[in-house]
């Protein structure tokens, strides 16, 4: 497994990717990281097939749903919660870009939850609080 983290330097941010057997070092010109990051040794093509068949099952499975229960228990759902921190840059990018309603997997991942209490139902609110905290603890950078 491969653990995709980032860390923002001035002009360059450098990638570090973790796994069983070392560490890898790169840097990543912030004008073009989103290329590199697809292009580098840290980029997983597979899992990110994996992250969107679940994410792209979930949705299509509960999207009539209600029920928060029935939407965070769907298998889809709680597989990309197994897949673990190796997922954090797809979801805050998913959560960014389209505002699914990640809340529940993000905090089983990383063990925060940063939403205070009166944010809590406003969607907007709530990813805006989530996308801050990913950027300072350097899990998103975009």
């Amino acid at each position: 497994m491969t653990y995709l983290w980032q860390y923002p330097a001035a002009e360059y941010q450098p990638s570090v990717a973790i796994s069983h057997s070392a560490i890898k070092i790169c840097s990543i010109k912030k004008d073009s990281l989103d290329e590199n990051l697809k292009q580098s040794l840290f980029y997983d093509e597979e899992l990110r097939k994996e992250f969107d068949r679940n994410k792209q099952k979930w949705l299509d499975d509960t999207m009539f749903s209600s029920n928060s229960d029935e939407i965070t228990s769907h298998p889809s759902f709680l597989h990309i919660i197994d897949m673990g921190q190796n997922v954090l840059y797809f979801i805050f990018e998913d959560l960014e870009t389209n505002l699914n309603h990640w809340f529940v997997a993000l905090e089983k991942i990383t063990g925060a939850n940063p939403v205070s209490p009166e944010d809590f139902g406003d969607i907007q609110k709530m990813a805006s609080v989530w996308l801050d905290l990913a950027k300072r603890r350097l899990w998103y950078l975009k």
